[in-house]
């Protein structure tokens, strides 16, 4: 089943979007159900040589098709073994899936297609549907077992683009389609492959770092109960996540305190008078760029790799920036202030450029195509000096969705850098409605326009009743960046029936709030998006930190108060009215949406009573606080299978970003293995 690479080279398909009508005759449609009435059947055509997660998106792929137009017509469709698809009627119109050998006896001929790649051919009496599911390392994908499910994002786009069905959140209930009687496909024949190398939504996952400062692989564990787990898993394959190639180590110096600190401390930055090293701790070392044998040493490690094509030379996290004269003497503007470079609060972007200009001019020597991969970041996110020449560097961009942003990125763009959007918005908000369609949606649409080669978003904690618009905008137009921002929305709020205006008025009223609260992004240290914002306010008024990925927990206390929330359930009373007498799916998404708040309240009050009792909490107010965190954790095990909250996940970062309403001290259980 796994196509070539001599094949897969000759492949040079033109990926198309995926219409009603476009490329397409209205009069010439393949029906599978006709005035609420069966009139076709799917096959699994599963090929002989085909892998077990292979056989399984076919399957998957047919059960998704299967959902949808029982959702929308009541009628559901049989599901075909070869042999029942031999002896159907005439009568009966086949869905092939898969490129088994019913498909390859049409006479259509099933070419190569690349990676990621899938087609549909719709014929009058007949359609095949199959996708290239060549089997990749796991590292490139956490999401899938092994191979790519290139079959279910072809029955996705047919749901999405031919029937006008969408997934706004994981579980049954976030799907929607709209009613009808009868379900067809154009004629036609189609190719298609996600637009970019790369989708991602990192997911709220435990690690433990070893002594070598490597991640212990039998450690990870991602945060999420298995059922909701897998249901996670079918959103983000209904919207096409995955990726075609691995971006490499985040940060790619985590082993070398470990490995060179005792023959090399040259190595490694100079730090203040009274600072020793490793600060702030192994893993989070940086290097001493102005010192030449620091490239020499990268030049040997990649010589012993194999000379790679893609590289990651992406500096360590934290602050503790190189003081080192030789450095200093590689930084523009000169003389900024040597404590601001030291705590990554400088402009450091020129040091780096100049190292990584450097090392591709000596990679592309010894092997011209090779790339460099790096984060764009923290005290290096700012636009490099003019005149840099960074051709086949690979940046992972993160950063906010503001006007600095954009010229930052379009900076490094012309220096000659290839960058890919990942942006750290989902840390921030901590379960509140914290939400910017807007601003995160036209900045994706933007990055679209300009060059952006794939998307990595970081992270997707689950908070689905309260944040959910802004998963489904980045779900979306990382897809589509063509679409609207009205149509986004429409998408979303359609699926609420008569309460539709009610859930854009409800949308509009969050994400002005979210506009006044303004919280700093989380970009390598906070970047300020209002200074007199709510948020910044907090800040120096309440001792709030100055980074929301901790201080967003804490804001819960603060910028959440009754006055604040009361509007936003009258609007959400006003909806559910409007939808009393509809069916019950169109009910269950306002109460979904009400349970967010319900969640919030519950949270905030969990915040206030765990500021409340202090370093030395009284028997009263430990009391207090237990009870309140038994209700939480007993509303959130209620609603995680919902996937209002997930539960797990939001109790972990809270322990983890140390907020006041998962203190441990206060607890009544020690914590586990997990952190939790």
């Amino acid at each position: 089943m796994k196509p070539t690479r001599t094949l897969l080279a000759l492949t040079q398909a033109v990926f198309l979007t995926f219409t009603a009508t476009s490329g397409f005759a209205d009069e010439a449609r393949l029906t599978l159900v006709e005035n609420g009435q069966p009139r076709a059947a799917l096959v699994a055509d599963i090929p002989a040589d085909a892998t077990a997660p292979q056989a399984a998106d076919i399957r998957k792929a047919c059960g998704l098709m299967q959902m949808a137009v029982e959702r929308a017509t009541g009628v559901h469709l049989k599901l075909l073994t070869p042999e029942e698809a031999k002896a159907a009627t005439p009568e009966t119109a086949l869905v092939l899936v898969g490129g088994g050998a019913l498909g390859r006896a049409t006479g259509i001929e099933l070419r190569p297609l690349p990676t990621e790649g899938y087609r549909v051919v719709t014929q009058p009496d007949r359609c095949v549907v199959y996708g290239n599911s060549e089997e990749i390392a796991p590292v490139l994908n956490r999401y899938f077992e092994d191979s790519v499910p290139t079959c279910t994002f072809a029955a996705a786009e047919i749901v999405e683009s031919a029937w006008k069905g969408h997934w706004l959140w994981p579980g049954p209930n976030g799907f929607f389609i709209p009613k009808t009687e009868t379900v067809s496909l154009p004629v036609g024949d189609k190719e298609y492959r996600p637009r970019t190398a790369s989708r991602f939504f990192s997911l709220p996952t435990r690690r433990t770092m070893g002594k070598d400062g490597k991640v212990d692989p039998k450690s990870v564990r991602i945060m999420i109960p298995e059922a909701e787990m897998k249901a996670a898993l079918d959103w983000l394959r209904f919207h096409r996540f995955g990726r075609r190639h691995s971006d490499g180590r985040v940060h790619a110096f985590q082993d070398w305190w470990f490995k060179y600190h005792a023959s090399h401390p040259d190595y490694f930055a100079q730090s203040p008078e009274g600072v020793r090293q490793p600060f702030p701790k192994e893993v989070g070392v940086k290097l001493r760029l102005g010192n030449p044998a620091v490239a020499d040493r990268i030049m040997e490690e990649w010589r012993e790799a194999g000379r790679p094509e893609l590289y990651s030379i992406s500096p360590n996290d934290g602050t503790g920036f190189d003081i080192s004269p030789e450095t200093l003497a590689m930084d523009e503007p000169a003389g900024q202030p040597v404590e601001a470079i030291w705590k990554g609060t400088a402009n450091l972007s020129a040091r780096y450029a100049r190292f990584w200009e450097g090392l591709l001019q000596r990679m592309h020597k010894e092997k011209p195509d090779t790339r460099l991969r790096t984060l764009i970041y923290s005290a290096y996110r700012n636009p490099p000096p003019a005149g840099v020449k960074l051709n086949g560097l690979l940046g992972t961009f993160i950063h906010s969705w503001t006007e600095p942003a954009k010229e930052s990125w379009a900076a490094w763009r012309t220096a000659g850098a290839s960058l890919i959007l990942r942006p750290n918005w989902g840390h921030l908000g901590a379960g509140a409605p914290y939400i910017h369609p807007h601003g995160i949606g036209e900045f994706i649409r933007w990055s679209a326009q300009n060059g952006c080669e794939g998307y990595s978003f970081d992270n997707l904690p689950g908070y689905w009743a309260t944040q959910g618009i802004n998963y489904y905008v980045m779900a979306r137009l990382t897809q589509y960046p063509e679409l609207t921002m009205d149509e986004v929305i429409g998408e979303y709020t359609v699926a609420f029936g008569k309460a539709k205006p009610l859930i854009r008025e409800y949308l509009d009223y969050w994400e002005a709030y979210s506009k006044k609260c303004a919280y700093p992004v989380s970009a390598g240290g906070p970047f300020s998006i209002d200074p007199n914002g709510l948020y910044e306010q907090a800040v120096r008024e309440k001792g709030l930190p100055t980074n929301a990925l901790g201080g967003s927990h804490r804001a819960l206390a603060y910028l959440y108060p009754d006055e604040i929330i009361a509007p936003a359930r009258a609007i959400l009373e006003k909806a559910a009215n409007a939808v009393k007498e509809d069916d019950a799916e169109f009910r269950d998404r306002v109460r979904f949406l009400q349970l967010g708040l319900e969640h919030l309240v519950l949270n905030r009050d969990a915040v206030i009573l765990g500021f409340a009792a202090g370093a030395h909490p009284t028997p009263e107010q430990r009391a207090a606080f237990r009870a309140k965190a038994r209700e939480l954790e007993a509303f959130r095990a209620k609603v995680t299978p919902l996937h209002v909250v997930w539960g797990e996940a939001a109790h972990y970062l809270e322990v983890k970003r140390a907020s006041p309403a998962g203190r441990p001290d206060l607890a009544e259980t020690p914590l586990n293995e997990d952190g939790l």
